[in-house]
């Protein structure tokens, strides 16, 4: 994307997860992630067997019946339930699919457990990272394609929000959504003249 940013500069739901995690002491949990994710798991070792938490990322199509089953069952056996997103879809290269939210709201549903979020828009994932930055909410802007978990997120902690209309953005979501954006811009090249 043209976006050369150093690994210390990013703040990602798999590195507020990961934080989650260790401050609980988790050490061994069922990481319902993609491989290239997993990197950003040290220190948590993949358990499918007796895991702290199952922790749900997005795992595309391998979310089948197999894998959530198990996942139903080491829920049932004691199990937390984490999850990097509740989001409903996401933009691919074929169009919207279904993001993790509505497998999270499905384990949810049948074990009987709540999911606890660790990504947007959660207060967790905001938090943290203004205390990686060492900023106040007021000083920055979220910039975002998903008016709640992006510019809702941002906002409820006090931040500016700027809506783009890219990626998965539908203005049927703005219209019914309770979250007002500071402004809804084409581009993040609209980005100078509001800063």
């Amino acid at each position: 994307m043209g976006i050369t940013p150093k690994p210390e500069e990013l703040f990602t739901a798999p590195l507020a997860g990961r934080r989650y995690l260790l401050d609980r002491g988790w050490t061994r949990c069922d990481l319902m992630v993609r491989a290239a994710v997993l990197e950003d798991f040290v220190g948590i070792a993949q358990d499918d067997r007796s895991p702290s938490a199952v922790v749900m990322g997005d795992i595309g199509e391998e979310f089948t019946f197999e894998r959530l089953n198990r996942a139903f069952h080491l829920l049932l056996d004691g199990a937390e339930l984490v999850t990097l997103a509740r989001n409903r879809y996401y933009r691919a290269a074929e169009g919207l699919v279904l993001d993790q939210g509505p497998f999270v709201a499905a384990l949810e549903h049948a074990s009987g457990k709540s999911a606890t979020l660790v990504g947007k828009p959660s207060e967790h994932f905001f938090r943290a990272a203004l205390d990686a930055l060492n900023v106040s909410p007021g000083s920055l802007a979220v910039v975002g394609d998903d008016i709640e978990a992006d510019v809702g997120g941002g906002m409820a902690m006090g931040m500016r929000g700027f809506l783009v209309r890219t990626g998965k953005f539908r203005s049927e979501e703005l219209a019914r959504s309770a979250v007002r954006p500071d402004a809804v811009i084409d581009s993040v090249a609209d980005l100078p003249r509001l800063l």
